[in-house]
């Protein structure tokens, strides 16, 4: 009996093994798979498909947090063109953080999302619009407060926060309230001209789809009386 554990070590070894492969193989193949999903949905709409990586999109884009976060950060399977007249890039994103064991040893972990960025030609800095958590109600009984809005269904669900209040009510119109009511939600940030879509998670190819006629639906509700204001002037 007290031969059997060193005679078993070898089988355990054999079989962790082979486990590590069988995931990397499915993994290889999921991958691959989502490649060709991308792809495909990227040429139903017109758009550029690019699977590399691009290390360049938080230098690109540095007003977006969600781009900044931990280390060895690149953008992947990169949709870019034009949706409905606007300028889009949309993209899975890859960045990784660490952290210290109780031995001291490294530990470092991977994370992905999603994201969608509209060119808008518009001046809305500094809004945020985003599903409700139970830490923004904790926060809102301690009196830190997003902005509300007439729809008391709709400050129930989003968490709405801008620099200029008047901004976010010029951008969420009646009825813009009632489609996000209505659609899939996503954290939306206007900032420098561009609006970002993106959950903290990968989207599936229909999540891409949402997200961009989300972002279109909204813009196209801005009134042209507003819009006008929000236009760059030139000389």
């Amino acid at each position: 009996m007290l031969f059997a554990i060193p005679a078993i070590m070898p089988c355990i070894v054999i079989l962790i093994i082979a486990l590590i492969v069988v995931m990397a193989v499915v993994g290889h193949q999921q991958a691959k798979k989502r490649r060709e999903n991308l792809s495909a949905f990227g040429r139903h709409l017109g758009l550029h498909f690019n699977p590399n990586k691009d290390r360049s999109m938080d230098d690109r884009y540095p007003f977006f947090d969600a781009l900044k976060s931990g280390d060895n950060r690149y953008a992947y399977n990169i949709l870019s063109g034009e949706f409905e007249g606007r300028q889009i890039i949309a993209f899975d994103y890859h960045y990784e953080t660490s952290s210290r064991d109780s031995d001291g040893d490294r530990r470092t972990t991977s994370h992905h999302f999603s994201a969608v960025i509209f060119g808008t030609r518009l001046t809305i800095d500094g809004l945020t619009i985003r599903p409700e958590g139970v830490f923004d109600r904790m926060k809102q009984f301690f009196g830190f407060d997003d902005i509300d809005f007439e729809s008391a269904a709709f400050s129930k669900q989003f968490h709405v926060s801008c620099r200029d209040r008047q901004l976010a009510y010029d951008v969420v119109q009646p009825e813009t309230m009632e489609v996000m009511l209505a659609r899939p939600r996503f954290y939306l940030h206007f900032e420098n001209g561009l609006v970002m879509a993106m959950r903290h998670r990968r989207f599936e190819p229909r999540d891409f789809h949402d997200a961009m006629h989300l972002v279109d639906d909204i813009l196209d509700r801005i009134p042209a009386s507003v819009r006008e204001q929000m236009e760059p002037r030139h000389a």
